[in-house]
C-alpha cells in the first residue's frame, strides 16, 4: 500500500475495499511507502519513492497509516511489513535506506505509536550466490545499527539466511515441521505467501487460510493480489467487463464496491476455520490451568489427618479390586517331542 490501490480504485473507491478485506479476515498490510528525501531528512507527508508528478506521490506515510487505521487494520496490534528504499544492497531491490534517515523514519513512527513495522530488506535472496552475499552483507549492517525493529524477507533459504532474519515468508511449499522447528530455535516466526494458482479451485485457499495455516504453525498467510487488473471492472448493475487475464485477482471492481470471486469468499471462511480453531486451543488451555488451580487449592486445604484417610481409602480400594480379580492361573506349556 503506497498509493497504487488508490490509484487503481480512486479515492472514493479504497475504503470500502479496504474495509471489505478487513471482513474477509485481512488484519495487516504491506506498505511500499519511502520517506528518506536525500539520506538524512525524512517527508512523511509525500512517497518520495515516486517522482512529484506520479499520483502515488501524494500518498506519504502520514496518509497511508491514516486509512490503514480506518480501515480497521492493525486494530489488534498486527505488525505492518514495510518496504523502503527500492534500491537495496547491489541493488537487489528494498533495504537501501542509510542509517540517519532510517533512525529518523523509525524513531516518527514510534512517535505516532502506528503499528509495529517488520523491515522488508532484500528481496528474495534465496540461499546461495550473489543474492545471498548481498543479503548478509545489508542484514549485518542493519542489525549493527541497534534499532528496535524486526527484519524480514521472503524467499529466502532458512539453513542459510534463517539467523539473520526475524520473520521468514516462505512459499507454501517451503513451509515444513523442520523450518517450523529452526524457526523456534531462532525465535523466529514462519508467514507463508503465494502468488500463484489460489484462484484454481475453492478448497485450496479455505485450507491455506485455515487448518492448513493452524497445522503447520505459520504466523501469517498472504496471497497474490486482491485486485491486480484494471482491465476486468464492472457497473453498478453487477455486469462484468473486460478481461480478468489472470486468475490472481479476488474480487472485480465497480462503482458499488467490491464484487467477490468464490476464492475470496472460501479465503472468508478459512480464516474464520483458523479462528474457531484457534478458540479451541485457547479454550483448552485455560482450562488446563483451571484445573491445575483447582487442584492446587485443595491440595491446600487437605490436613495431615485427611490425607492419611485418603491414602487408606485408595489402599481398601485397591485391595478390595485384587479380592474381586484375583491372578489368573498360570498355565505352562510343554512342548511334546519323540524323545
Amino acid at each position: 500500500m503506497g498509493g497504487g490501490l488508490a490509484a487503481c480504485f480512486g479515492k472514493e473507491r479504497l475504503l470500502p475495499s479496504s474495509r471489505d478485506m478487513v471482513a474477509h479476515g485481512m488484519n495487516t498490510v504491506t506498505v511500499y511507502n519511502n520517506a528518506d528525501v536525500d539520506g538524512k531528512e525524512v517527508d512523511f507527508a509525500h512517497n518520495t519513492g515516486y517522482a512529484p508528478d506520479d499520483p502515488r506521490y501524494a500518498y506519504g506515510l502520514d496518509t497511508t497509516m491514516r486509512m490503514i487505521w480506518e480501515s480497521g487494520r492493525c486494530d489488534d496490534g498486527q505488525p505492518v511489513l514495510w518496504l523502503t528504499s527500492r534500491f537495496g544492497e547491489k541493488c537487489y531491490s528494498w533495504g537501501g535506506t542509510p542509517e540517519p534517515a532510517f533512525k529518523l523514519m523509525l524513531g516518527e513512527w514510534q512517535r505516532r505509536k502506528w503499528p509495529e513495522p517488520f523491515s522488508y530488506a532484500t528481496d528474495e535472496p534465496g540461499g546461495s550466490g550473489p543474492r545471498a552475499a548481498a543479503a548478509r552483507e545489508l542484514l549485518t549492517r542493519i542489525k549493527s545499527w541497534g534499532l528496535p525493529i524486526r527484519t524480514t524477507t521472503a524467499g529466502l533459504d532458512p539453513e542459510t539466511l534463517g539467523k539473520y532474519f526475524d520473520v521468514w515468508i516462505q512459499g507454501e511449499g517451503g513451509v515444513s515441521q523442520k523450518s517450523v522447528q529452526l524457526a523456534r530455535q531462532l525465535d523466529a516466526e514462519v508467514w507463508t505467501y503465494i502468488c500463484h494458482g489460489v484462484h484454481q479451485n475453492m478448497p485450496f485457499p479455505r485450507a491455506l487460510y485455515g487448518f492448513w495455516a493452524a497445522r503447520t504453525g505459520v504466523k501469517g498467510v498472504a496471497s497474490w493480489a486482491y485486485y491486480d487488473n484494471r482491465r476486468w471492472t464492472a457497473d453498478a448493475q453487477g455486469y462484468v467487463a473486460g478481461d480478468p487475464a489472470t486468475r490472481l485477482s479476488q474480487v472485480c471492481v465497480s462503482p458499488n464496491g467490491p464484487l467477490p470471486t468464490i476464492a475470496w469468499e472460501a479465503i472468508r471462511e478459512g480464516v474464520g476455520d483458523y479462528r474457531y480453531l484457534q478458540f479451541l486451543q485457547d479454550l483448552m488451555a485455560h482450562a488446563e490451568l483451571l484445573v491445575a488451580e483447582l487442584s492446587g487449592r485443595g491440595e491446600k486445604l487437605l490436613t495431615a489427618e485427611d490425607r492419611q484417610a485418603l491414602d487408606q481409602q485408595q489402599l481398601q480400594r485397591q485391595q478390595r479390586i485384587a479380592e474381586l480379580q484375583p491372578p489368573p492361573a498360570i498355565v505352562r506349556w510343554e512342548a511334546e517331542t519323540d524323545a
